[in-house]
């Protein structure tokens, strides 16, 4: 079944919730409790994410992948999954402490690439999960050094 949800296109895979246990989806979500970071080129609108919301992970993993990473955007791009030079030379941290609408992908999101697994986890392993667009004084953002 996780084939043939791969295989579909992006806006056409059902919901996460018509293939994983909610127990499953439960678990998963709790991890993203304490605040979650989003990665990304810059900072170009004062909104985050698009109206179908956004890409994020744990905080805590955030930490520790960016320590990982030491600085290489390469590896970056390859732990989260995402096509090469996505993150551009100088990409940023956004923390946003108090998520809304903390969700699993679907894989119907935008952003969603050929890369794009069920489940809630990059190809590399590193949880993801979807949040609401995020509005001006609800997040922080600091450059990746």
């Amino acid at each position: 079944q996780i084939d043939d949800i791969i295989k579909m296109p992006n806006g056409q895979r059902p919901e996460p919730s018509s293939y994983l246990a909610k127990e499953y989806i439960d678990h998963h979500l709790s991890q993203f409790k304490t605040g979650v970071t989003k990665i990304q080129a810059s900072l170009k609108y004062n909104t985050i994410g698009s109206s179908q919301g956004t890409y994020v992970m744990p905080t805590s993993v955030a930490d520790v992948l960016l320590k990982r990473a030491n600085g290489d955007v390469k590896l970056l791009e390859d732990f989260l999954g995402l096509e090469s030079g996505t993150l551009g030379d100088t990409p940023v941290r956004i923390d946003i402490p108090k998520p809304q609408g903390l969700r699993m992908p679907s894989g119907n999101e935008r952003g969603a690439n050929e890369n794009w697994l069920p489940g809630g986890y990059t190809t590399r392993g590193i949880p993801e999960a979807v949040i609401d667009q995020v509005q001006p004084g609800n997040y922080t953002v600091r450059p990746i050094q």
